[in-house]
């Protein structure tokens, strides 16, 4: 028991919390943007984005450049071609 206890005190030196002085606005926003609340609708919010931009590309014509020689012959399995 008395190992853990002096183990703790030397290890208080190096665990020293910091005090940072906040004015309640910066504290606000802080919470705002740390929430988990609102990091997950963040997250949805992207989700729905990324899910209208994917629906939406299923209507937008698509120009495809290439010399079309791996459809016609196809492409070679092995080393012997």
């Amino acid at each position: 028991m008395w190992k853990s206890g002096v183990l703790v005190l030397c290890c208080l030196p190096v665990c020293r919390a910091e005090v940072h002085t906040m004015s309640l606005r910066e504290a606000v926003e802080r919470a705002l943007k740390e929430s988990p609340d609102v990091v997950l609708a963040r997250l949805e919010t992207e989700k729905a984005e990324q899910a209208a931009r994917l629906a939406h590309s299923v209507f937008v014509p698509n120009l495809v450049v290439g010399s079309g020689l791996a459809a016609t012959y196809g492409s070679p399995e092995s080393i012997d071609g």
